[in-house]
């Protein structure tokens, strides 16, 4: 379909799709939440409570007093508790591809759409007027995995290149200073960043990050608090609270807040890029990896799961790994060698 035929019912299911959130919001006044997005201010309206549960969590250690004037204004609602039923989109079933992407739909800078498969999510942006939806049919069968990482369409296209970008990885850190921790499902990132916690590092999140090319060096901004763990990672690390995953999922979300608030930070300067790879060996140990190497592990997570992730994103993890000295973590047994390792790098980059 040609984008430019596409964008006349885009932009009036946009406008249909307000009206009907604003009807949602008829029987009381709607749930207001602010929050600190790397140094910018994001507003929630929330039609009704049932969305909190699936926004806040994830969210809250970034919550902050509300701003005359928010850069984004968000409408978070759902069809189920409200009553207020989703306005017919103009696409067909079949129109939705892969990360959300919804074929012939994706109307370019002026209006952003994106379908999540799985869970249903519905976000829109436009930039324009400042002002982007996320909408489910019911709350309360969100899963648990979309609770985790809310609003992430919507951070990913206001967050946009040049010179920002959400990146898939996990940081932690000492001293205003951390390390982006990167590679595929299973590499080990996760439990390197939740030893890492567990041994009172800093910590900004794990799955979801914000990276900036500031001009005074990279920077990494949390985004969420949240930690998805499975039953090996629990048993691995006691130290962790217990947790038990929804039916039908793998894997257990905590949100670090409620148990480590004190070593939560929203912002850090990037010294380094560790790619982790689970060896044999008993030691961990640090090995140089190129620009290009990095790039290898660090952009398919990042690109795959984005959507509109392209070209510009590509181009931002590029200028990211070039400006950072990037390693590969030869991961052994020894947790207190991973985490000396950690520590040389965060004193010596």
């Amino acid at each position: 379909m040609n984008e430019a035929l596409a964008a006349g019912p885009c932009d009036l299911f946009h406008r249909a799709a307000w009206a009907a959130f604003e009807t949602a919001c008829s029987d009381s006044t709607p749930l207001t939440h602010s929050f600190d997005v790397g140094g910018r201010t994001l507003e929630a309206r929330f039609a009704g409570e049932a969305m909190l549960a699936q926004v806040l969590p994830a969210l809250a250690h970034l919550q902050t007093a509300p701003a005359p004037a928010a850069d984004l204004r968000v409408a978070v609602w759902d069809s189920a508790s409200t009553g207020q039923p989703l306005p017919t989109p103009p696409w067909r079933p079949d129109d939705q591809v892969s990360r959300g992407e919804i074929r012939g739909f994706d109307t370019g800078p002026d209006l952003r759409l994106a379908l999540q498969g799985g869970s249903g999510a519905l976000s829109m942006l436009h930039p324009g007027s400042r002002r982007g939806m996320l909408w489910l049919d019911d709350a309360a069968r969100c899963p648990s995995w979309e609770a985790a990482a809310p609003l992430r369409g919507l951070l990913h296209w206001w967050c946009a290149p040049p010179r920002r970008q959400l990146v898939h990885g996990a940081a932690v850190g000492r001293d205003e200073r951390a390390v982006l921790l990167t590679g595929k499902g299973g590499s080990g990132k996760s439990t390197t960043a939740l030893t890492a916690l567990l041994a009172g590092f800093d910590y900004l999140g794990d799955d979801y990050l914000l990276c900036d090319l500031a001009t005074q060096g990279p920077l990494v901004h949390s985004l969420y608090n949240s930690a998805k763990v499975d039953a090996q990672t629990l048993r691995k690390l006691p130290g962790l609270p217990a947790a038990q995953p929804e039916p039908g999922e793998e894997k257990a979300v905590l949100y670090t807040r409620e148990h480590f608030p004190a070593q939560l930070r929203r912002r850090a300067q990037l010294c380094a890029i560790l790619v982790p790879r689970v060896t044999g060996a008993n030691q961990t140990s640090l090995h140089a990896l190129s620009a290009a190497q990095a790039f290898l592990a660090l952009a398919p997570t990042t690109l795959f799961q984005l959507p509109g992730a392209g070209r510009d994103a590509a181009g931002f993890l590029r200028r990211l790994v070039a400006a950072l000295p990037c390693y590969e973590l030869q991961l052994g047994a020894s947790p207190d060698s991973t985490l000396d390792a950690i520590e040389n790098v965060l004193e010596s980059a």
